[in-house]
């Protein structure tokens, strides 16, 4: 998974999400300062919004960070993922923001804790059927 699936995760939840706030693409659009065109390239997948737009789609939607970017991550992606959050600290260095990126960083913990919960459990069922032959 790599930027594209960032964008293709990300797009499905601002759509899913918007609709669930019950805003039409223009709506959306006029909340966070971009055009009725950009809402549809950002929900296709064509592209992502800037990262500058971030705490006017939080806003918009009533959502958070964690609601945009999960569940995109895997085990594989983890300096992709870290990499993100740089790029986000670097825009963000408002003091307001400071609550979106620890609920960002909050759920990163929390996916983490998911992946070795899962993988201790296949390890147990693995050892499980070593034992058996």
């Amino acid at each position: 998974m790599r930027e594209e699936k960032i964008i293709e995760t990300v797009s499905k939840n601002l759509k899913k999400l918007r609709k669930d706030s019950k805003l039409t693409q223009e709506q959306f659009a006029k909340k966070i300062g971009v055009t009725k065109t950009s809402i549809s390239n950002y929900e296709k997948g064509r592209n992502l919004f800037p990262l500058e737009k971030l705490p006017a789609v939080i806003k918009a939607l009533d959502c958070s960070v964690s609601d945009l970017f999960f569940p995109i991550f895997d085990m594989s992606v983890d300096q992709e993922i870290f990499e993100l959050v740089k790029k986000i600290r670097k825009v963000f260095k408002h003091e307001d923001l400071k609550d979106v990126l620890n609920d960002f960083l909050k759920g990163l913990e929390i996916y983490e804790l998911g992946i070795k919960q899962k993988k201790s459990e296949a390890d147990r069922k693995v050892r499980g059927y070593s034992d058996l032959g």
